[in-house]
């Protein structure tokens, strides 16, 4: 048995005070791609394409495998779509937070929400070691959101951008066990 596998479909819905992260089903394709379809979202994105079709998200889905699950961000109350959330790199004992939002729900606090919770997950479901995370350096909200996870400064790079169809300046970020056990203890006391 794969332990990546049951943990994830164990614990799955994983919910917070306002959202539901949830598998993402066949039916969610067409939502997804109309959700996703702005370059204002695939731009700061290394692996979404511009424009989104649901042809590039089953096929986006279908490549996923052991070492990355993405789950829909969706409204607690009514199930409606906001975004994808995402953790890749998993077979490493490290992960990679992925995660984007519509256009419409941005500046809600909706991306920090989603991150916590599977990043959470990612330690305490998956016993990750360190989870990395990095964003376009003209990206200040995505920043804000990966600041407010406890993610600390690992320096600059570059990444390829299939939207952009070249490479991007990125900072990146990581955020190991011990430091996210501290901010829980923290935030508890």
């Amino acid at each position: 048995m794969d332990i990546l596998v049951d943990a994830w479909s164990e614990r799955l819905p994983l919910f917070t005070d306002r959202l539901s992260l949830v598998a993402i089903a066949a039916d969610d394709i067409a939502t997804l791609a109309e959700l996703g379809n702005a370059f204002e979202i695939a731009k700061n994105t290394s692996r979404v394409p511009h424009p989104l079709t649901s042809e590039s998200v089953a096929a986006w889905l279908q490549a996923q495998g052991r070492s990355e699950r993405a789950l829909k961000i969706c409204r607690r109350d009514d199930g409606h779509i906001l975004g994808i959330v995402s953790l890749a790199g998993l077979e490493t004992g490290r992960g990679e937070l992925g995660y984007w939002l519509g256009r419409d729900h941005w500046g809600n606090g909706l991306a920090t929400e989603a991150a916590q919770a599977i990043i959470d997950f990612g330690f305490d479901g998956l016993d990750l070691g360190e989870i990395e995370a990095a964003c376009r350096v003209t990206n200040p909200a995505s920043r804000r959101v990966i600041e407010k996870c406890g993610f600390q400064p690992r320096g600059h790079g570059l990444m390829h951008s299939v939207a952009v169809g070249g490479t991007v300046a990125i900072e990146r970020y990581a955020l190991d066990r011990k430091t996210w056990c501290s901010l829980k203890k923290w935030a508890r006391s």
